[in-house]
């Protein structure tokens, strides 16, 4: 059996050129799933079905992340940064929510502007920063995934490359969309924390659903 699941076209649309290659090997495959609501309506235009389900980070329990990767040695207060475009923009966001919160800014690259860089970090120090973090402000698909798992007080930058499609439907899925954030956001949105308690029913629902997609297609 061959399927995919939660697979990513990262964008709404298509490059010209590529939908008889893309249609062609998709072929192959028994059973499609994916991660976004807009990969569902790529999949249709181009003539195939598929399921929508979540990213695999959510099927494994939050509890079972912090216990193997989060650790408590960071008391210090500080917005985690995790910046793909190294851009003006975020770079101006990133600063704004520092001095809106009070906040330290931590990094996942070596930038000029943080109070500390965590450069070529493995995958326990990336979960456990956000993990530890007050808030989280970045442009990465798994960030956003882990801040939500994590239940981390969360922004996500607009992309200066338009990339933005995975998160913008994740957040939309989950009654976040508010959290998709650029230069013109304001103080109120900033200062305001997220209400978990439904997001995380709704999370809940989501990891159910994909959970039997895929025993089902297995």
């Amino acid at each position: 059996k061959r399927i995919s699941y939660a697979a990513s076209f990262a964008t709404s649309k298509l490059r010209e050129g590529t939908e008889n290659f893309v249609k062609t090997k998709l072929a192959n495959f028994d059973a499609i799933s994916v991660r976004e609501s807009s990969g569902i309506k790529l999949l249709e235009k181009i003539g195939y079905s598929g399921a929508l389900v979540c990213d695999p980070v959510f099927l494994i329990d939050a509890e079972i992340w912090k216990d193997h990767f989060v650790n408590d040695n960071l008391e210090e207060k500080y917005l985690l940064v995790y910046d793909f475009d190294n851009g003006k923009a975020f770079q101006e966001l990133a600063l704004r929510i520092s001095k809106t919160l009070g906040l330290k800014i931590y990094s996942l690259f070596n930038i000029g502007y943080s109070d500390l860089n965590f450069h070529n970090c493995g995958p326990d120090t990336f979960v456990s920063l956000i993990g530890n973090a007050t808030c989280v402000l970045s442009n990465s698909f798994h960030a956003t995934a882990f801040s939500l798992i994590l239940k981390k007080n969360v922004f996500v930058a607009k992309r200066e490359d338009g990339l933005n499609q995975r998160m913008q439907d994740l957040l939309m899925q989950i009654g976040l969309s508010n959290r998709l954030i650029d230069k013109d956001v304001s103080d109120s949105i900033l200062k305001e924390q997220i209400d978990y308690e439904n997001v995380s029913l709704l999370l809940e629902e989501k990891k159910k659903q994909s959970r039997t997609w895929l025993n089902n297609n297995l």
